[in-house]
């Protein structure tokens, strides 16, 4: 990067610093400029108008005062020994959001020294709360040049300026196509109204309902806390009722359904002191499965229905291990979250079900124009899972907690359970283990919330690659009636690993309504298949 030079002295540096990083709220989109530690600088150096380059470093480095000032560009020259030391902080902006809530996400208080890893941090933070309008966030260094105060010398005052959002928010959507709990295109329609800092004490509330073709597929009611008695403990209780339908499946008297009705409790457990916005959640949850009693008029298929849907009680508790520096929980445009999760049905508490799950995934996020103009988005998920053994001998995995891999939210260009193991090239059995990636290019079209006619619209695009397969079906499973099925005498598809890929690009409406378009190419496409798949979907965050 250059800065052209006005006005030289001599001076031996250490560091030198853009003058502008103290008092911009852009500081992280600018970076730290800091120049070559030791080197001399001298007149013919630095001549007029001259630009001389320095590299840009993203280590942690003390921020000091100016010493001489040799520039009208923006270019000060840093005594080391002349360290930045936090004065005061003030808060402008909040009215809901109480000042507590703001300092605890700050990781300087009064007396600290500031660094640029701090504040980088800081606003990373203040972001990811999500209870400000996106890009509102400004941390401002006020140097204090006192000269008969000698102990602010040193010092700063650091300025934290917010714009709250609004707390409460309404979302209607209208689409056609597949979701995430029913795979069958359709016409969709939904509702979510949702409160964030309840109270002004961190509380938020949601509620939730969406349609599918002709049915209510989701209702659910959840309430949350992020800081429970005041020590960054994470709370969560839901109850929720969901249908999920399945397509694909053949030989069959009627279109398979099922109806989960439960709910759930989750904590979150900070371990900040092993590594920064490290957290291990648990949760415990109950359900009751029930589905429309489909069959078959083929015995064959309803020994694999049998051993995969059956209606009952389902008791699970999970852990996860979770690492997550985004910039922001919704859109995220730097960091990454990373997360490993072992969720088990134990035999003990269940009558058919028993299971363990492991699920590790990893996204990450790297704006690559500006903050968020056009941002990079890499995903992906390994899982796997077993049914567990009690002295009868093994029970059932629920036919849901299978992996499916095809669709809008797995890889786009093939239908749900397009790419699971099946039955002579019907029925989708589901697979135990399963890999899934993504790599996608996310540009923002519309986002001037300045301008009034577009204020109210947010709208990107997406470019996209996405790969993923499951395998390995269950064949073999000990039933009630004592009988062994082996449908390996079946000829089973793709029950072997095997990673399909598909190409494509999208278009995504977040406000006023959230419509979701894609279009998805088959890479290597067999015969048999479709060139493409087109999905028009509706999103909901609550």
């Amino acid at each position: 990067m250059n800065f052209p030079i006005h006005k030289a002295v001599v001076f031996s540096l250490s560091f030198l610093l853009c003058s502008n990083f103290l008092n911009s709220s852009n500081f992280v989109e600018d970076k730290t400029c800091w120049f070559s530690p030791d080197s001399e600088l001298n007149d013919s150096s630095l001549a007029d108008g001259k630009s001389i380059t320095f590299d840009l470093d993203d280590s942690e480095k003390e921020i000091v005062k100016t010493r001489s000032d040799v520039s009208k560009a923006g270019v000060s020259l840093i005594d080391k020994t002349e360290k930045l030391h936090v004065n005061n902080i003030r808060i402008i902006g909040n009215k809901n959001v109480k000042d507590r809530i703001i300092m605890r996400q700050i990781e300087f208080k009064p007396g600290d020294k500031i660094t640029a890893k701090k504040l980088r941090n800081s606003l990373s933070n203040l972001e990811f709360l999500n209870l400000f309008e996106r890009n509102s966030v400004s941390i401002n260094v006020v140097r204090l040049d006192v000269d008969n105060q000698k102990e602010l010398f040193n010092s700063a005052d650091i300025e934290i300026i917010v714009s709250e959002k609004s707390p409460g928010e309404l979302q209607l959507g209208v689409g056609y196509g597949s979701t995430a709990r029913n795979p069958v295109e359709a016409v969709t329609f939904g509702i979510s109204l949702k409160r964030d800092n309840l109270f002004g004490n961190e509380w938020s509330a949601g509620v939730i309902m969406t349609t599918h073709k002709d049915t209510v597929d989701n209702v659910g009611l959840r309430f949350s806390n992020s800081n429970v008695f005041d020590k960054n403990l994470f709370s969560e209780i839901g109850l929720y009722q969901v249908y999920n339908s399945y397509s694909g499946w053949g030989y069959i008297n009627k279109f398979p359904f099922e109806k989960y009705t439960g709910g759930y409790f989750k904590l979150g457990f900070p371990l900040d002191r092993i590594t920064r916005r490290l957290k291990l959640y648990t949760e415990f949850g109950t359900e009751r499965i029930k589905n429309n009693g489909f069959t078959s008029d083929r015995e064959d298929i309803n020994d694999i229905i049998y051993q995969r849907f059956r209606e009952d009680v389902l008791n699970t508790f999970s852990l996860t291990l979770e690492k997550d520096t985004r910039n922001h929980p919704v859109e995220p445009s730097s960091g990454y979250r990373a997360a490993f999760s072992v969720k088990t049905a134990l035999p003990s508490i269940n009558d058919d079900f028993s299971f363990l799950k492991n699920i590790l995934s990893v996204e990450s996020y790297t704006s690559l124009i500006g903050k968020d103009k056009l941002v990079l988005d890499l995903h992906g998920f390994a899982g796997s899972v077993h049914s567990l053994k009690n002295d009868s001998g093994k029970k059932i995995i629920p036919y849901k907690e299978l992996f499916h891999m095809g669709g809008l939210h797995s890889v786009r260009g093939f239908s749900w359970g397009e790419l699971d193991p099946s039955l002579s090239g019907y029925n989708p059995l589901g697979g135990r283990y399963a890999l899934q990636g993504t790599s996608e290019l996310v540009l923002s079209i519309i986002d001037k919330p300045n301008l009034p006619l577009l204020r109210h619209f947010r709208l990107k695009g997406h470019l996209f690659y996405d790969f993923g397969g499951c395998w390995n079906t269950i064949k073999k499973n000990k039933v009630d009636t004592g009988d062994n099925l082996d449908i390996s005498l079946f000829k089973i598809r793709n029950n072997k690993f095997k990673l399909r890929h598909s190409i494509g690009w999208g278009i995504s409406l977040l406000k006023p309504l959230d419509l979701r378009f894609s279009w998805a190419y088959k890479l290597g496409r067999r015969p048999s298949e479709t060139k493409s798949e087109i999905h028009l979907t509706t999103n909901f965050t609550w």
